[in-house]
């Protein structure tokens, strides 16, 4: 399937809602990322906090959960978001060609080879490890 013709198969000002609202919170996040994979045909949302690293990523997870739930954003399924450590090898490898700062940002990247890795399609608000 083509990535491309299914970048806005997700919210995105949902997932701007919810990381506005992490901001306020005691969650710092250094990434937030929608990832397409091809195998399932879906997209993932990605948030890279350090709290992953010291706290594990199921309390991070609960954090973010919890977020959603305040926020009542139906459109984004717990099930399709992904916490990690800002030092995942997802992270590492996407910040090396994008690097926004703390702000919001709108990149669209699809179609593109980084390291040897092919990427077919990401969204991503925040990329700052």
């Amino acid at each position: 399937m083509d990535p491309t013709a299914l970048v806005m198969n997700f919210d995105v000002e949902a997932g701007i809602r919810l990381l506005e609202a992490l901001d306020k919170t005691q969650l710092p996040v250094k990434a937030a990322f929608w990832l397409f994979h091809e195998e399932s045909e879906d997209w993932r949302l990605y948030i890279a906090t350090p709290l992953a690293g010291r706290k594990g990523p199921r309390a991070a997870y609960a954090m973010v959960v919890q977020e959603l739930e305040n926020l009542d954003i139906r459109s984004i399924a717990p099930s399709n978001v992904s916490v990690i450590d800002p030092t995942d090898s997802l992270v590492r490898l996407l910040s090396v060609p994008i690097r926004t700062g703390d702000d919001i940002s709108r990149i669209s990247f699809a179609r593109n080879t980084i390291n040897g890795v092919y990427v077919p399609a990401a969204y991503i608000y925040r990329m700052n490890p």
